[in-house]
This record gives C-alpha cells, structure tokens and sequence, in this order.
C-alpha cells in the first residue's frame, strides 16, 4: 500500500491541474456557496438541469469549507480524497483477491495491473463522479464476499451492501449495478421460492431506502436545492444522447437544446421517444447495428478512458519547469489534436505511448475476462457469476445511454478481479496440460525401456 501512495502522490504533483466543466461548475458553485450566495448559473440552473451532480457539488461545498478553515484549496481537498479513494480501490482489490485465491504473487500481478490503467490515466486525479466512486463497488463486492464467506446472515448482507449500493447511486447511479449483479446471481443460483428469505429482502430494502430517502433530503436541504421539472433532463435524454450516431452516443449539446424547449418531464420524454423513432426510421437495424459496434469498440478499446475521442475536462494547467513535470505531462496529458477543447501548448507530444501501453493491459484484461466467461471451472464460484453479471450491466448501460469510457474508471478494480480469476483458469488449465504432457511423455520413455514400440 506505501509504494502504490508514493507513485500516486508522486504522479498526483507532477500531472496536478483543475479541471474543466462539470468540475469547474462545482468549483465556482462551492466558491460562492460558502459565503453564503447561490450562483445563477452554476446553482440553480446547473442543477436544476443536472440533479444527478447534486452530491457533486456538495462534496466541493464540503471540501471548500473545509479549506476556508484550514487555509487550503478545497480544490486540492478534493484531488487528495480522490487520490485517496485511488489507493484504496487498488488495496480492496487485493483483498478480494486474497479472499478468493490465497495466491500472493497472483494478487500482487493483479494489483500492479490495476494500478497501472488506474494511477497513470489523468482522470485518476480528476475530482469527478465516475474516478469519485472508483473504490465504491469494490468495496461493495469485498462486503458482500466477506458476507458469504464468513456466513453472515441474510439481513446483515442486504442491510450492508443495500445502504452502500444506493447511498452511493447518488453520486454516481452506475454505483448501484453491482447490487443488481448480486440480486441476479442470488436469482439464478435459487433452486426453490423462499418466502422467508425474499421477506428478509423486501424488509431490508425498506431500511435501505428510509435511510437513502432521509440522506437525500438532508443533502438537499443543506445545498438548498430544490427540484425543477422545467430545467431538469428527463431519462429520455440520456436515452436519446446514447442512440445518437453522430456522437457515438457521447454528450450532445443538441440534444440538451432540444430539451430546454420543453418545461415538463412529460413534455421532454414525450420529444425525446419522437426523436428516437425518427432516428430509428432513418438508419434502421443495420444503422444501429453499425452504432452499437462503435460503441462496443469505444468501450472495449480506448485505453485513454475518455481523454481521446471525447470531450477533455482539462481545465487550468499550472506553470512549470520540471523537466520530470513536463516530461510527464507530455505522456499524460491529451495532444490538442485528439480533443474538441486545448489543453496547453505543447502538451501530449507521447500521449500516444501511454494509450497505447494502456490499452496493451486492457486488451490483456479482456482476454483473460474471456477465457473465465467460456471456462467450465465458473460454474463452481458464484462470486465470478456476480462480477460476469455486473460486467453485463455495465457494458448494456453504456449501449443504451450515454457513453464514454471514463465510465469505467469506477468498475475497473471489479475487471480486475475478474480478469484475475480468468488469469488463475489459463494457470490452472496451463499447469494440466504440462502435466498431462509430462505424464506421456515418461510413459513413453517406460516402453521405449521395456522394448514395448508405443503406438
């Protein structure tokens, strides 16, 4: 855990910048809020279109107040509990792995894995909701693991795993998909109807959603926020924003245009479906079999998590004459050419190294997630079925709705894992075939000896 805080830190100070559009709106909106005004835009109307970065914008409040107390940026508060929550991710997952293998060289391969894509992407210093939430399904799967393997009861495990899932799915609603993996492996698995054990399920999720329900109302409360049909982006959108061809279903400022003409849910809902039928008219099931292979590409492929192709949240870059800092700032940071805003002259002479090492280690990632998904041995671990379904639901929430591969910062400690058990099968399956193939070849040698011709 010390070497993994040293890189981070040391990568942290080196690569350090503020951020730029939703995380400068939370940096402006926390700026003002604490001395007591609430900004126009930045308060009222961006949350008021964008409710879901409500706790966003709190934790800056929070990080900001904080800040004024003790004579720090609450900017860089924020990049501290990011990296924090970095470290943390990448220690969970080595104890979800001890948990299952017992294996330390295993566990250390895989944590050194996860550490590379995770430390070194800029968006592992970014103070925004899907790198925010980074250790948070981790932790979920380490509970529920812990859960199962020590035998704790049914209320224990849906009380603990319910309250992380859903207080969380405010910050970032992809929090709570690990929780459905869960639900769906306990579903597939049942060989009966348990009414006991579905009543358990049933009472612990009414404590879960009491307390998310009294949590969301004193967060609103404390930021004084207020909901607004008008303003507010409907599930439509996000719909509407993922099916789009033209961006591969990344952010539109269209469609939010589109939007804002209408002042109700229904209003906006009701025009988000006309636009999806139209499109489904004008390019068909070929069409949109074409835009789903896009995305599937973008989501498997872009080692960059986001920095490529879409937009960069690269904000202010402070002044420097490191050589380290500049030398690492190239490597990291997005040439202006790949992105729709700059991000300083100079800058990303290498990015292209570093894509292309991180998508090496996906790529690897993925291999071995496959070779766990066709091997027989899966059958047998039930904690593999919840990270094969969680993969499932990740991957069909970015299909559907909006997309970017950012969005899977927050479930990379969970791959990792997954990919680790697929990686212990390839062991496994390749120590057999070694022995198998030792096994015959003294068998062999025993005949040759007893002047018996092998067939």
């Amino acid at each position: 855990m010390a070497v993994f805080g040293v890189v981070e830190i040391f990568y942290t100070v080196n690569v350090f910048f503020y951020g730029g559009l939703d995380t400068q709106s939370a940096m402006i909106d926390a700026s003002e809020f604490i001395k007591g005004n609430l900004d126009p835009i930045y308060h009222i109307h961006y949350l008021g279109q964008c409710p879901n970065n409500l706790y966003l914008h709190f934790l800056y409040v929070v990080a900001y107040e904080v800040g004024s107390l003790i004579g720090i940026d609450g900017y860089v508060i924020m990049v501290a509990v990011t990296v924090i929550g970095n470290i943390l991710s990448v220690v969970l997952a080595g104890d979800v792995l001890h948990r299952l293998f017992h294996n330390r060289l295993l566990c250390r391969l895989a944590m050194i894995l996860g550490g590379l894509l995770l430390f070194f992407t800029p968006f592992s210093i970014m103070p925004y909701t899907d790198i925010l939430s980074v250790w948070i399904p981790i932790l979920i799967f380490d509970v529920y693991v812990w859960v199962e393997q020590e035998q704790k009861s049914d209320v224990v495990k849906w009380l603990l795993i319910g309250l992380l899932a859903f207080h969380f799915y405010y910050l970032k609603a992809l929090n709570v998909i690990i929780f459905l993996g869960i639900v769906a492996c306990h579903i597939i698995s049942a060989k009966r109807i348990d009414v006991k054990k579905i009543l358990i399920f049933l009472l612990s999720m009414v404590v879960v959603f009491g307390s998310v329900s009294l949590a969301h109302k004193g967060v609103s409360s404390f930021m004084k926020y207020e909901p607004n049909e008008e303003t507010a982006l409907p599930m439509g959108y996000y719909l509407i924003t993922g099916m789009d061809v033209y961006t591969y279903g990344g952010f539109s400022f269209e469609s939010v245009n589109r939007m804002e003409e209408f002042d109700s849910q229904e209003k906006k809902n009701k025009e988000a479906f006309r636009i999806l039928q139209e499109r489904i008219d004008e390019f068909g099931l070929l069409g949109y079999g074409k835009h789903f292979k896009n995305k599937t590409i973008l989501f498997f492929g872009d080692g960059s998590y986001g920095w490529g192709y879409n937009v960069s949240m690269l904000g202010k870059v402070l002044d420097s004459d490191s050589k380290i800092t500049l030398f690492m700032r190239n490597l990291f940071y997005p040439s202006e050419k790949y992105l729709f805003s700059e991000t300083g002259s100079g800058y990303g002479k290498y990015f292209l190294i570093y894509c292309g090492v991180a998508q090496f280690i996906l790529i690897g990632l993925w291999f071995f997630m496959s070779i766990y998904g066709f091997s027989k041995k899966r059958e047998d671990n039930p904690f593999g079925l919840v990270l094969e379904m969680t993969f499932i639901g990740v991957f069909l929430f970015c299909m559907l709705f909006e997309m970017s591969t950012r969005l899977l910062l927050s479930y990379l400690p969970l791959f990792v894992v997954l990919g680790a058990l697929g990686l212990n099968v390839f062991q496994n399956n390749l120590k057999r075939a070694t022995g198998m193939a030792e096994t015959r070849r003294v068998a062999a040698t025993r005949q040759k000896v007893d002047g018996i011709t092998p067939m």
